[in-house]
């Protein structure tokens, strides 16, 4: 009985306003030394990498690869904004996809702020359930930090949500190191996104 209660229409319109109502949410900032790799452990997978053509992004608009309409929709505005996509293809099948961001760090959706140029931002890494276990977002940061590092990057930026352990775990098995802390604040339509001004002058090179 109580289970049925807590799927009500009237509990699930509750949680929807408390969610969209107050929301708060910690993102930890991870950086990685281009020019001093760990040793990444590789995919027992067959995969290629490949840049992501703009049409590409409606081909991984479904539930499977985690891409809703708007999802898609912000990934066309950054690729139109210089962002690229790479794709890890095993049998000829996209199965993850990791972003880069141009000259820029995502605080939040649309709130972006400039870091140094020796630095590159990484974000929405992706993998599909049925292969998750398998290395592949190790295969593909290694394949990344190998094209940034034939750009002159000397350090891989990303974040990674408190609430994500599997990711945390995985950044920091690669050797991404822990720099520092966004906080994400939702209140009654409004956003406050909050970086320490210490950590946002050491990205900028300050």
């Amino acid at each position: 009985m109580k289970e049925k209660n807590l799927k009500s229409p009237i509990v699930q319109k509750i949680n929807f306003l408390i969610i969209n109502t107050f929301f708060v949410n910690k993102l930890f900032i991870y950086e990685f030394d281009a020019e001093n790799p760990e040793k990444i452990i590789p995919s027992p997978l067959n995969l290629s990498f490949r840049l992501c053509q703009r049409c590409d992004i409606d081909s991984i608009d479904s539930e499977l690869y985690d891409y809703s309409e708007s999802a898609k929709h912000y990934s066309k505005h950054q690729f139109d904004q210089g962002d690229r996509c790479i794709l890890a293809i095993n049998n000829d099948r996209i199965i993850g996809y990791v972003w880069i961001m141009k000259n820029n760090m995502e605080l939040s959706i649309h709130n972006h702020v400039p870091i140094s140029a020796k630095r590159s931002y990484i974000y929405k890494g992706f993998v599909i359930n049925e292969f998750r276990g398998n290395r592949v977002l190790n295969a593909l940061d290694k394949y990344v930090i190998g094209l940034l590092k034939q750009e002159g990057k000397k350090f891989i930026v990303t974040s990674v949500s408190f609430y994500n352990e599997p990711s945390l775990r995985a950044r920091e098995r690669m050797g991404f190191r822990r720099i520092g802390t966004i906080l994400q604040i939702r209140f009654l339509g409004l956003k406050y996104d909050y970086i320490p001004k210490k950590q946002l002058q050491y990205l900028q090179g300050l």
